[in-house]
């Protein structure tokens, strides 16, 4: 997972670097001594086959954390969520990689 990890921390260092609302959220939350940024299965987040991003998003959201974006399953490269939860997108499977910020 080097590799991959690796492409995370590139492509969330590039959208905040492009995106001031992005950079200031991340900078808050890693701030706390006690948050970081991880990377977790979503079959440990939500049950069933598919699930939406809003259901994840709400899912993450209720145990503490903050949905950064995924890796879909069968992907290599991480797909970060820049729009308001409820706008639509395709499915997510129990196989996807989510980027999330939750406390150590």
């Amino acid at each position: 997972h080097f590799f991959q990890s690796g492409a995370v921390i590139a492509g969330l260092f590039t959208i905040a670097a492009s995106q001031a609302s992005v950079y200031n959220s991340v900078q808050a939350l890693l701030r706390r001594r006690d948050a970081s940024i991880f990377a977790e299965p979503a079959s440990s987040y939500l049950d069933g086959e598919t699930f939406s991003i809003e259901e994840c998003f709400a899912s993450v959201r209720a145990r503490g954390g903050v949905l950064l974006g995924f890796v879909r399953e069968g992907g290599d490269s991480p797909e970060f969520i820049l729009r308001q939860p409820g706008a639509g997108g395709d499915p997510l499977t129990t196989g996807a990689l989510l980027i999330l910020v939750k406390r150590c």
